[in-house]
């Protein structure tokens, strides 16, 4: 009866792996890729398809990416899924991977990403200084993944029709004020 004691179904869970910064993350996302055993390599924009492409041959390796789009249940089935990033809006996410049934998922993710930028990267790559945290460390907390999840469902609310682009930083200059002041 109208779906009021129905179970929400959620999106499996994202574990993010964070750098300080792009170089780090790239070096550190090769690490964990070679470890990997038939991983799905996945990104939101072609920009970062072809960026991501062109380090992985510059590095020897002969990764295939996918376009998360793109990308269906059994791609994925009992797999390793790496995201290449997040894309900006929580919603988008979720409804792409609802029906998901990975091994796990892991998000790479830098404090210089357009999203977190947004969110005061900056101070967090300061404070991440001052602790003494080296640039090829990384973070991963549920809080964390907790925090880059409510930046997105504050970005759903801000962008109720998004345009669409080929790079995470067009997406952000056409659909969100990228100016100084954070959200």
């Amino acid at each position: 009866m109208f779906g009021l004691f129905k179970k929400k179904e959620s999106m499996p869970p994202i574990r993010d792996v964070v750098w300080m910064s792009d170089a780090a993350k790239k070096q550190g996302a090769l690490a964990l890729v070679d470890d990997a055993k038939a991983p799905v390599i996945a990104g939101w924009f072609d920009d970062t398809i072809q960026t991501w492409q062109r380090f992985f041959e510059a590095e020897g390796r002969a990764f295939h990416i996918e376009s998360v789009p793109y990308l269906q249940a059994l791609d994925v089935k009992d797999r390793t899924v790496f995201l290449l990033e997040h894309y900006p809006l929580a919603s988008r996410e979720t409804k792409v991977m609802l029906h998901w049934k990975p091994k796990e998922i892991i998000a790479f993710v830098s404090m210089e990403d357009a999203l977190l930028q947004l969110f005061g990267g900056d101070n967090l790559i300061a404070l991440m200084q001052k602790m003494g945290i080296a640039e090829n460390e990384t973070l991963e907390h549920k809080m964390i993944s907790r925090s880059i999840r409510n930046a997105q469902e504050k970005l759903d609310k801000k962008v109720p029709h998004e345009r669409p682009t080929d790079s995470q930083e067009e997406w952000f200059a056409l659909n969100v004020n990228t100016g100084k002041a954070k959200l």
